[in-house]
């Protein structure tokens, strides 16, 4: 019996000439930073990963220099209650922010793009076959 192929299923092509994708990772002590380079290591597109601190100094660069994807701890929003998720994504229409907590800080008001640390990994996939796809169809068709 053959089993179907989804888009998901679709290995990414590499692309190694391409620019570098920014993603700007927001977390009080850099805890995830090694984990979110190691994904972006696997990535067909090579990746930079912009670890900042502080909430404030993280929208100001999204402002300096516009990232793809950013991922953002959900308790340094909290804490500091600077609704950075908003304010990132009033950056750019095609930023993408992505929210990581853990379980017991999950709140029923949490925005879409919420998800626990220990879903890294499928979170940052789906964003990645979301992207390159979204990518693919804007390409024009090349002439043979």
């Amino acid at each position: 019996m053959q089993v179907p192929v989804t888009p998901s299923d679709v290995p990414l092509i590499p692309l190694p000439s391409a620019p570098l994708l920014q993603v700007l990772l927001v977390c009080a002590r850099g805890e995830h930073l090694q984990k979110v380079r190691c994904l972006a290591r696997r990535w067909p597109q090579a990746a930079h990963v912009h670890w900042i601190p502080d909430p404030e100094d993280a929208l100001q660069h999204a402002r300096a220099s516009v990232p793809q994807l950013a991922i953002v701890d959900a308790r340094l929003e909290r804490a500091c209650a600077s609704s950075l998720s908003t304010r990132l994504r009033s950056v750019s229409p095609d930023l993408v922010v992505m929210n990581f907590d853990a379980p017991s800080g999950m709140h029923g008001d949490a925005p879409d793009s919420h998800w626990h640390w220990s879903e890294l990994d499928k979170a940052t996939d789906w964003w990645v076959r979301r992207h390159f796809r979204a990518q693919a169809q804007q390409r024009p068709p090349t002439v043979q």
